[in-house]
């Protein structure tokens, strides 16, 4: 087993003993902050920030992150208000006629999950109006970019996105087909247009108190603000290597590429710090040229990963796929249930800590499998069309847009 994750240290900034009722004021302060923080720089992911936005700090990013070496994990921990104990994440699927939000509650069986319902983003093509049906509009207001609009962008129809992501703000960032990455704030304030031009959405990650977008492009991962589209690399791939999924939270970012062998799994740090950590216990190569991992989630807290492990039939087509997660710091697993046949593609993947989502598809289906250790469901998804992608709303999504 490899060096685990770092922690905070235990926070004790008075060496010497408070007196007077000022030094017991400053002591009984610092005994509460470790309970309003999350971990490594991460969100506390029990809330709903109602009234909350992310804020655009006056730091820039970090310099000199050119391949995610030297960059340090010690920046604030940013928490979010309290919120509902009792939320549930909800399932964010991306279909051809939409993006569309399925609410759930714990237990077991298909009544735990509510009727899905898209969401309205946009207005019609030359309009000022949203569109009819669904729920109600995210924004009205043009696409900002460097103080351009863009009308034909901002007059796309719903199903033209691939890809959707919450802000953990109670927004959406969604990508259209064309490659633009749009982020729809959860307070209804105006469309932008974030990350870099041509790369595409894997994630949306949390660092130096602030939510990014983790895109991709011809082997370099980018981590872009959301409040000011600043980017920079987060991370560049070896020669020979191919990026699978991205997948951030807790201040922590799995990396799964393929490679001439079996492919890997590595573990950054939210400002792009590579972690020395492996919790995979055994990883066979049974098939070199072909990725034993084929995706990757982390869990809202940044403490265990779910990931699908794939064999081969001796030309090269999946044989099986098994959904395992495992916690990151002892390796101890979590699920362990198989999840796919031959010819089924797993082609994406959340995890709330306990419950994994997937998008699983074959040559004659596109479907939505909620699978944990005890019960795996299909959702029916035939009234919104067909799945596309697939992600867990870590935090309740604003009702500015139906959430």
């Amino acid at each position: 087993m490899a060096d685990v994750i770092p922690r905070r240290p235990t926070l004790n900034p008075w060496p010497h003993r408070p007196r007077g009722l000022l030094g017991l004021g400053l002591l009984v302060f610092v005994m509460l902050l470790p309970t309003a923080c999350g971990s490594l720089g991460e969100p506390y992911l029990g809330s709903f920030p109602t009234s909350s936005t992310p804020e655009e700090q006056d730091n820039s990013l970090v310099s000199g992150i050119n391949d995610g070496q030297g960059s340090t994990s010690d920046s604030p921990v940013q928490a979010l208000p309290p919120g509902p104990s009792d939320y549930v994440p909800a399932i964010v699927v991306v279909t051809d006629s939409g993006i569309a939000v399925v609410d759930r509650s714990l237990g077991t069986g298909s009544d735990r999950f509510e009727t899905a319902r898209l969401l309205v983003l946009q207005p019609e093509p030359g309009t000022t109006e949203p569109t009819a049906g669904g729920t109600t509009a995210a924004t009205t207001i043009p696409l900002q970019n460097d103080d351009q609009t863009d009308d034909a962008t901002v007059g796309r129809l719903e199903s033209d996105f691939t890809h959707a992501n919450d802000d953990l703000f109670g927004g959406l960032v969604a990508q259209i087909i064309d490659g633009d990455v749009l982020w729809f704030p959860g307070t209804g304030g105006e469309l932008r247009r974030v990350g870099v031009d041509g790369a595409e959405l894997m994630d949306i990650g949390y660092s130096l108190g602030t939510p990014e977008a983790l895109t991709q492009r011809a082997g370099q991962i980018f981590r872009t603000r959301l409040v000011d589209n600043e980017s920079l690399v987060f991370a560049s791939l070896d020669p020979g290597e191919e990026l699978l999924d991205v997948s951030s939270a807790g201040g922590v970012v799995a990396v799964a590429v393929s490679d001439p062998q079996c492919g890997s799994v590595s573990f950054y740090s939210g400002e792009g710090m590579k972690l020395v950590i492996d919790p995979f216990n055994t990883l066979s190569c049974e098939q070199p040229g072909r990725p034993t991992v084929g995706g990757v989630a982390m869990s809202p807290d940044g403490e265990a990963v779910a990931y699908t492990v794939i064999s081969y039939r001796e030309d090269g087509v999946e044989l099986a796929t098994e959904l395992k997660a495992v916690e990151l710091t002892s390796g101890a697993e979590i699920l362990s249930v198989p999840i796919g046949d031959s010819g089924d593609v797993i082609e994406s993947i959340a995890f709330d800590g306990v419950t994994a989502v997937l998008l699983r598809r074959s040559s004659a289906r596109s479907e939505i499998v909620v699978a944990d250790a005890l019960s795996s469901d299909v959702l029916d998804m035939s009234a919104i069309g067909t799945p596309r992608a697939v992600s867990f709303a870590r935090l309740p999504l604003s009702p500015n847009f139906g959430g």
